[in-house]
């Protein structure tokens, strides 16, 4: 099974500590895992650890993000690396992996749900609610 990761960041947070305590639960399961950072804001001792498990890691950044290069390369990184299973953390992640993933043929979506999200806009919950619809599971902290 091959796995993708989609999270806003690597940077010192909660969600990011979940994620790499699944990698490496997942790591006895998955044939091959791989990282999509939307980010460039990136914990160095974090991303050490994640590495050493042997899983890629793509980092994007903001300027990249803005003008849609990460969105075309990624899309077609996707789409090379059929994977089965894509899974998304945080908000931009949700957004743009659930959708990317979706439009690059993976089968099996999961938006992992970290917060209350009760911060967000009117405008931001719109767009979450119609990007979870892309998901096949939802799984709540």
């Amino acid at each position: 099974m091959k796995i993708v990761w989609w999270i806003d960041h690597l940077g010192v947070g909660g969600s990011q500590k979940v994620l790499n305590g699944i990698i490496k639960g997942a790591s006895e399961i998955a044939s091959y895992q791989a990282i999509v950072c939307l980010n460039d804001r990136v914990d160095l001792r974090l991303l050490k650890r994640i590495e050493e498990l042997g899983v890629e890691v793509r980092i994007s950044n903001k300027w990249k993000l803005m003008t849609g290069i990460t969105l075309i390369q990624t899309w077609w990184w996707l789409r090379r690396g059929k994977y089965d299973v894509a899974v998304t953390f945080l908000y931009f992640s949700d957004v743009i992996g659930l959708m990317l993933s979706r439009l690059s043929g993976v089968r099996k979506l999961i938006s992992c749900q970290e917060s209350s999200n009760k911060h967000y806009s009117k405008w931001h919950c719109w767009i979450l609610r119609r990007s979870l619809k892309l998901a096949n599971a939802i799984v709540l902290n």
